[in-house]
């Protein structure tokens, strides 16, 4: 089997038709569609039913509800193709794109061959996001593929990313269970690890934008974003690499906390907002580099170092959660 697409389906019978076709418009007797059916309790698995009778090869994974993580954990324990995809029940698969992907990483002999993918709400209104995938050379060297992460020229997103699947097994690279922005410990963990990453020009997936996503909800398991960030450092320290990276680390750890504070912002001044606002600022490792300069923190955007420039100074402060909503429109 070459090529195993991992798809989690939970509660997305609105766009799932849209989705399966777009993948199963590409298969091939070599190619491999797992259907991870995450306790839907909308009208997801009796449209799984329907493309059944179509498309027997199939393979069908029903669970209860565990979360996006398990989902895609499951899909992996049974895959066997040599290459793994993960794409996301409400996102399109580009056509053609498979076999490009697969022949990128056959012809150089890399662990992932990264894509550039779009956003959109509605498919006539796409925004392309080349600014998601800057790599121009292949990434060898492991300061090369971290650094690309920690600057965030390439998305966390593990759907714009192919992965040969001996790699994530000799490597024992799972998703964390019970976290949100689990993707975050996955992609940066693969990125370590990986022998080579390699890039393709072409366009991967639709990335749909929807109200009521984790990326656009408030929640205190937004936080989640920063308990991952602790892992990563956990992770960095246990392969002794923590000191070498800290300066970068502590740019991303800045970036991650910040787009926290700007969903807080987008998504209203109500007390869950003001709650991780106080939560943020009350973080231990926050308030390290409140306390002490960096010298990396000109890797940052203008608008970010200004940003962080006014939380050193008092003038936002968790006091004044109000002008931190407001002025949060600047780190963006």
């Amino acid at each position: 089997m070459l090529l195993s697409i991992i798809l989690p389906i939970y509660n997305i019978e609105e766009y799932l038709v849209e989705c399966l076709d777009s993948v199963l418009s590409q298969l091939r007797s070599d190619y491999e569609v797992i259907l991870v059916n995450d306790g839907s309790t909308d009208g997801s698995r009796a449209i799984i039913d329907q493309y059944c009778l179509k498309y027997p090869e199939l393979v069908i994974i029903d669970k209860k509800n565990e979360g996006l993580s398990s989902a895609r954990n499951s899909g992996m324990k049974v895959a066997r193709g040599k290459y793994l995809l993960f794409i996301d029940g409400d996102d399109l698969l580009e056509p053609g794109i498979l076999e490009e992907l697969i022949g990128n990483a056959e012809s150089n002999n890399a662990d992932i061959v990264v894509a550039d993918y779009y956003e959109f709400e509605k498919i006539e209104q796409k925004r392309i996001r080349y600014d998601k995938s800057l790599i121009d050379s292949h990434l060898i060297r492991e300061e090369d593929r971290l650094n690309k992460l920690f600057l965030i020229d390439v998305s966390f997103a593990v759907w714009n990313k192919l992965y040969r699947a001996a790699f994530l097994e000799k490597n024992n690279l799972f998703f964390l269970p019970g976290y949100w922005f689990e993707d975050l410990d996955f992609v940066f963990r693969a990125f370590y690890f990986a022998n080579k990453v390699v890039k393709t020009d072409k366009l991967l997936v639709g990335y749909r934008q929807r109200s009521g996503s984790i990326m656009k909800s408030i929640s205190l398991k937004i936080m989640d974003k920063m308990a991952v960030m602790d892992k990563i450092a956990t992770f960095l320290k246990t392969e002794g690499k923590f000191e070498r990276y800290e300066s970068m680390y502590k740019v991303l750890y800045l970036k991650m906390m910040f787009s926290i504070v700007y969903i807080c912002m987008k998504n209203g001044k109500d007390e869950s907002s003001k709650e991780i606002i106080c939560r943020l600022f009350d973080m231990k490792y926050f308030s390290t580099l409140k306390n002490s300069p960096f010298e990396s923190k000109h890797k940052m955007k203008r608008s970010e170092r200004i940003f962080f420039a006014l939380i050193k100074l008092g003038v936002v402060n968790p006091s004044s959660l109000s002008f931190i909503l407001k002025i949060s429109t600047i780190i963006r």
